[in-house]
């Protein structure tokens, strides 16, 4: 069987993305925060492997994702977009760094009670929490559903950006249910903060959709096939 491992980007954006980075560049230690799903704010960094080991597979490990404490939060993997554009993703089960690439990873996943998701690049790092009562796709196939919690952040730079926090109830065949969406800005300029706030009014709530709908694929094309 052949893995699918793409997502679904839908054509919303939002205007705070002037930050094109966030990818691998060698090796990149700059520490950025983020807001994660809990609201605390935290610091990431990047190591790219092929500096390490000169891998050009695109299936293989091509980086990590280091916390401040210099623990490694886990290793980088490739996924695409429908266009065919690389994504920067995490695959944790626990602790443990799954392949999205290997079959034997995502089926020691689908039967998870608990999957974290990190995704980065393009302007944007974002964390989806998915959690199961029983497993992770035997639920997401069924009427119990699971639990998914996402938080989303758009940079302008490295120290003023946007942040989407969703929450909602999903499963294969039926719409998302108790959607819930907050946004959140750490932006010091009063100008540029007056300037997203009305990005955010127009566009948010629209945004905040289309990135639940993408982490939905995730399940769909990767992880519950």
């Amino acid at each position: 069987m052949k893995l699918k491992n793409t997502i679904m980007i839908t054509a919303a954006t939002f205007a705070l993305t002037a930050c094109s980075g966030l990818g691998l560049n060698g090796e990149d230690q700059i520490e950025r925060p983020y807001k994660d799903i809990d609201g605390s704010v935290k610091f990431i960094s990047f190591t790219k492997m092929e500096t390490a080991y000169g891998s050009n597979d695109k299936k293989s490990v091509q980086g990590r994702a280091i916390k401040s404490n210099g623990d490694i939060l886990g290793y980088i993997y490739y996924i695409f977009d429908a266009n065919g554009q690389a994504m920067n993703t995490l695959f944790l089960k626990n602790q443990a760094s799954l392949n999205p690439h290997n079959i034997e990873d995502m089926q020691k996943l689908a039967k998870a009670k608990i999957f974290n998701f990190y995704e980065f690049g393009k302007g944007r790092l974002a964390h989806a929490q998915y959690i199961a009562k029983n497993s992770l796709c035997s639920d997401f196939k069924s009427q119990n559903g699971i639990q998914l919690n996402i938080a989303t952040n758009y940079y302008l730079d490295f120290t003023n950006y946007y942040t989407s926090f969703i929450s909602a109830k999903i499963s294969k065949n039926s719409q998302p249910t108790g959607l819930s969406y907050r946004p959140d800005f750490t932006v010091s300029d009063p100008k540029i903060l007056a300037q997203i706030q009305a990005q955010e009014q127009s566009n948010g709530q629209k945004l905040a959709e289309s990135n639940l709908f993408e982490k939905i694929s995730v399940l769909t094309n990767i992880v519950c096939r």
